[in-house]
C-alpha cells in the first residue's frame, strides 16, 4: 500500500492505493484549525486505519510508504527579482511555476519605477522567499549588484530576524558581491545560474532550492514536526506543484483549461497541444494579481492584465458546513443564497475575465475542455455550480465541461515519485457547450446551424442570438458540426466550421447565444427553470 496526503488550508484528503486491490481508501476531513500539519497528518492517518482495517502504525511509525503535499496558507510565496525581465525574469518565473510556488511579486532592473518603489513593492508582497537572477555567465555585473541592492533594502523589513530564504541564480562571478550584500540578514543560498550563457537556461537547480526552501519554511522546527520526518518517504512538497504534475500527465485531446479554486489561491493552468503529448502549460494566481508563463507565448505584461482578480476571502463556516452537508458528489442540498454568491463571483472573476481576454483579442488560442477541480465545485449539487460557471463563461466553438477527481493533487504527487497512477484519473462530462461569437448583436437572429450526425439519423438545429437552451442527446456516437453565420467567429476562424465527436448521451449540449453573460439577477430569478432543463439533460 501507498499513502498519498493532500494537507490544504480547509481540508485533508488521503489517498491510500493498494497495488493489487487498485483504491483502498480516498478520505477528507477538515484541516486542523490551527493550520497544524503534524494533527491533520495524525488525525486521517488514525482514521484511515480504523477504515480500511489494516495495521497502519507501528509505534509512532508508519509501516506503509507516505507522500505530502500541502497548499496551507496559499502555498509558498515567492518574489521573483531579475536583472532584466525579457531574459532572467522569464526563466525565473518558470523555476517558480515548476517548483509550485506562488509568484507575488516580479520586480527587474527595466522597470519604470524609483528604487524605494521597488523597495516597497518588495515589502508589500511579504514573501517567503526570493529569487534572484540575472547575468550571463562572464556578462554584465551591474544591472545585477543594482537590484540585489534593492533586495538588501527591502529584507530587514519583511524579516528582521535574518531567516527569511533568499536563493541567488545568477552570474557566479559576482557572487562574493552578492554574498557581501545578502549573507548576514537572510537564509543566503547560492544555486547555478539559470542563464549559463546566451540563449540558454537551466533552471532545474534553482527548482530544487525552492523546494528545499518549501520544506524548511513548512517544517523547519525538526523537533516540532518530528513525526512528519519520522513518515514522510520523501520532503513535502507543494500542492500546486503536484496539480501541474497531473496536468502534464494526462492525454489532453485538446486545449485545455484546468481550474482548482483553493481557499487562500486559486490555479489556472492552459494546457495548448501543438503536437501529441506536447503541451504549453501557463499557471496562473489570484495572489496579488500576478501570473506566471511556462513559455513566452503570452507576455507577462499582457496576462498582468486579466490578472486583477479580487481575492474572496474563504469563509471558514460556509465551506465546513458544505462539507458536512455534501460528503458525495452526488448529493440533493440545497445550496444557500451565500454560498451561491460565493461561486458565482469565483466563476465570474477567476473564468470570465480569461475568457474576455483571449476571445476579445481574437487570439488563435480556443480552448476545448474545461476541467473543474474546486473543492467548492466538487462539494456543491453539480447542476448549479455547472450553471455559475455557464454565467461566467462564453466559450468559443465547442467546449467540454468536466468535473474531475477530487484527489487530483493526490494523483500528481504520485507520479511524480513515478507511481503508476494515472490510469485512476476520473473525469464527468458535465456539459458539451456549443457557443458561437456573433458580431450581429439583435436577438433572434440566427448565428449558426448545427448538425448532430448519428449512425441512421441526423439532427439539424441552430443557435440564435441571445438564447441560452438545453437538448438532450439520445445517441453515444457521432459528429456535431457548428457552421457559423454573419461573421461568427465558430473557434477555428470567421465562419469555418467547427467539428467535435458526440460524447456519450448523459452530456447532452448546450446552446449558448448570448452576446453577454446573463446577470446574477436573471440567474437567481431563472436558475429553477434552468435546472429542471439540466435534470433532462443528465438524465435523457
Amino acid at each position: 500500500m501507498v499513502i498519498s496526503l493532500d494537507i490544504g488550508t480547509s481540508l485533508t484528503k488521503c489517498l491510500a492505493l493498494d497495488e493489487e486491490q487498485g483504491y483502498l481508501d480516498r478520505l477528507i476531513i477538515p484541516t486542523d484549525p490551527n493550520l497544524n500539519l503534524q494533527n491533520s497528518f495524525s488525525q486521517i492517518l488514525t482514521l484511515l486505519e480504523t477504515k480500511s482495517g489494516r495495521k497502519i502504525f507501528r509505534g509512532n511509525r508508519c509501516i506503509y510508504p507516505i507522500f505530502a503535499c500541502t497548499s496551507i496558507k496559499g502555498g509558498l510565496r515567492v518574489a521573483s527579482v531579475s536583472s532584466l525581465y525579457n531574459t532572467a525574469g522569464r526563466i525565473a518565473e518558470l523555476a517558480v511555476s515548476y517548483s509550485g510556488g506562488n509568484l507575488v511579486c516580479q520586480i527587474s532592473t527595466d522597470q519604470d519605477l524609483l528604487f524605494s518603489e521597488k523597495v516597497l513593492k518588495l515589502v508589500k508582497a511579504q514573501p517567503d522567499l526570493i529569487i534572484i537572477s540575472g547575468g550571463c555567465e562572464e556578462g554584465s555585473n551591474k544591472s545585477v549588484v543594482d537590484i540585489v541592492k534593492v533586495v538588501a533594502t527591502a529584507i530587514p523589513l519583511i524579516n528582521p530576524t535574518g531567516s527569511l530564504p533568499v536563493i541567488y541564480a545568477g552570474n557566479s562571478f559576482i557572487q562574493t558581491e552578492v554574498s557581501s550584500l545578502l549573507e548576514s540578514i537572510s537564509k543566503f543560498k547560492i544555486s547555478s545560474n539559470i542563464i549559463p550563457e546566451e540563449g540558454q537556461q537551466d533552471i532545474y537547480p534553482a527548482i530544487s532550492e525552492i523546494r528545499d526552501s518549501f520544506t524548511d519554511i513548512y517544517l523547519g522546527n525538526r523537533e516540532k514536526w518530528k513525526m512528519l520526518y519520522q513518515n514522510l518517504s520523501e520532503p513535502i512538497v507543494p500542492t500546486s506543484f503536484c496539480f501541474l504534475k497531473s496536468v502534464e500527465t494526462l492525454n489532453i485531446s485538446a486545449n485545455a483549461l484546468f481550474i482548482d479554486v483553493g481557499s487562500y489561491s486559486t490555479d489556472l493552468i492552459i494546457a495548448e497541444q501543438k503536437q501529441p503529448q506536447n503541451y504549453y502549460l501557463h499557471r496562473f494566481n489570484k495572489l496579488e494579481g500576478v501570473g506566471s508563463s511556462l513559455n513566452s507565448k503570452f507576455s507577462f505584461q499582457e496576462l498582468d492584465e486579466i490578472l486583477t482578480w479580487t481575492t474572496y476571502p474563504l469563509n471558514r463556516s460556509i465551506l465546513m458546513d458544505i462539507i458536512d452537508k455534501r460528503r458525495g458528489i452526488a448529493s440533493s442540498s440545497p445550496v444557500n443564497d451565500q454560498e451561491l454568491d460565493f461561486l458565482h463571483c469565483i466563476a465570474r472573476d477567476l473564468i470570465g475575465n480569461l475568457y474576455k481576454k483571449f476571445v476579445d483579442k481574437k487570439q488563435k488560442f480556443f480552448l476545448r475542455e474545461i476541467y473543474l477541480l474546486s473543492i467548492l465545485f466538487k462539494f456543491s449539487p453539480i447542476s448549479k455550480d455547472l450553471f455559475t460557471v455557464l454565467n461566467a463563461i462564453q466559450p468559443s466553438g465547442i467546449v467540454d465541461i468536466y468535473l474531475t477527481d477530487c484527489f487530483w493533487a493526490n494523483y500528481g504527487l504520485l507520479n511524480f515519485y513515478n507511481l503508476q497512477t494515472n490510469t485512476h484519473f476520473n473525469k464527468k462530462l458535465l456539459a458539451t457547450v456549443i457557443s458561437p461569437l456573433f458580431s450581429d448583436k439583435s436577438r433572434g437572429s440566427k448565428v449558426a446551424d448545427v448538425v448532430i450526425q448519428t449512425p441512421g439519423r441526423t439532427y439539424q438545429d441552430n443557435i440564435r442570438a441571445g438564447e441560452f437552451r438545453m437538448s438532450p442527446v439520445q445517441a453515444s456516437q457521432g459528429e456535431i458540426i457548428v457552421l457559423p453565420v454573419r461573421g461568427v467567429d465558430g473557434g477555428e476562424g470567421n465562419g469555418k466550421p467547427v467539428y467535435s465527436s458526440l460524447k456519450p448521451s448523459e452530456s447532452g449540449l448546450i446552446f449558448d447565444g448570448r452576446i453577454k453573460p446573463i446577470t446574477p439577477e436573471f440567474y437567481q430569478e431563472h436558475w429553477e427553470e434552468y435546472l429542471n432543463l439540466w435534470q433532462k439533460v443528465l438524465t435523457a
